[in-house]
């Protein structure tokens, strides 16, 4: 793993003694943010340290190296002195993490596998992905993917909306041709512009991210993608998934939601963070797109809302004639 070293700080210098005794790094490069940008081996960068030293200063590296690096494919580990606005700086622009300089050998080393892990998670979720788009669509079309770096969403480090309707059509091609069922979970964040405009959007964005890990741990099969469809609504593709599977996963959603216990004071729910969610599944036919099934879980989405919120409705298609329940 090639790790790039941006501003020497203790806590920096410390981190890059135990990437090297713990075999965490193969190799590290130390230079500024402005110089990160044009190192000739950018593109090989596996992880940014960068070490905080003003929250002023902190701000402006981070804005330098989001335009230039994929946080989510290189995640960035800040570390520096416990100041609240640079660990509040760090996050809003998609920190894997904030290291302070209190923190002992042991935790900086559990700290750095948990980077290094979940961006192995990640680039395995994505790479399952382009090749089911490899199997169906050729090479060309994943190649222009990943020159354009459009797979992921910024903010939560889930697969984007276009991402989305790329895998939903093949998948969907997938089930049509093996006659296997397709679900679709549509899910949307309970008064989110509310929680918005009482705790502002750093608060707002650092709930997305919450709720998209959330998200990620009540799925587990490999092929299940999670992705942020659009503002505070997020979608589940469950390929090969009858209407009890794609319940048990919500199911699962409204737990770990819940169990985030994020406050959320100006709720007409509950006095936390909540989800509405729609369902639905279909086994593809020749008279149906893949558009249907976005319908049909977005119509169910519709009416866990008008229901109350924080709940889930299904539609099950599994013919061509829907029906729906709650």
């Amino acid at each position: 793993m090639l790790v790039a070293m941006i501003n020497q700080n203790p806590s920096a210098d410390l981190m890059t003694r135990i990437l090297l005794d713990e075999s965490l790094a193969e190799a590290i490069v130390r230079v500024n943010a402005n110089d990160a940008i044009s190192l000739p081996e950018r593109g090989s960068i596996d992880m940014l340290v960068l070490g905080a030293m003003t929250p002023e200063q902190l701000d402006k590296d981070l804005q330098s190296l989001r335009l230039n690096f994929d946080f989510i494919q290189t995640p960035v580990l800040v570390c520096g002195p416990r100041d609240i606005q640079s660990i509040v700086t760090a996050f809003s622009y998609g920190a894997a993490d904030y290291i302070d300089e209190g923190a002992s050998r042991y935790e900086i080393t559990a700290r750095i596998r948990k980077a290094r892990s979940n961006r192995a998670m990640h680039l395995s979720q994505i790479q399952q992905h382009l090749g089911l788009l490899e199997r169906f669509s050729g090479m060309q079309q994943v190649n222009e993917l990943l020159r354009q770096e459009s797979l992921t969403d910024p903010v939560t480090g889930l697969s984007n909306r276009r991402f989305f309707d790329l895998v939903l059509k093949q998948q969907w091609s997938d089930c049509a041709r093996n006659s296997l069922p397709i679900s679709l979970i549509m899910i949307d964040i309970d008064f989110f512009k509310r929680y918005n405009d009482t705790y502002g959007h750093l608060a707002g964005d650092d709930a997305l991210r919450k709720v998209a890990r959330g998200l990620q741990s009540a799925v587990q099969r490999p092929l299940d993608l999670v992705s942020r469809y659009g503002g505070e609504e997020f979608a589940i593709i469950l390929p090969h998934t009858n209407p009890r599977g794609a319940e048990i996963v919500a199911q699962n959603i409204q737990e770990v939601i819940r169990d985030l216990h994020i406050t959320h004071e100006d709720s007409e729910v509950a006095p936390h963070l909540t989800v509405s969610q729609g369902i639905s599944t279909f086994v593809p036919t020749p008279r149906l797109e893949a558009k249907n099934i976005i319908k049909s879980a977005d119509q169910s989405l519709y009416a866990a809302k008008a229901s109350g919120r924080d709940q889930f409705v299904w539609s099950n298609a599994l013919s061509e004639n829907a029906t729906t329940a709650s």
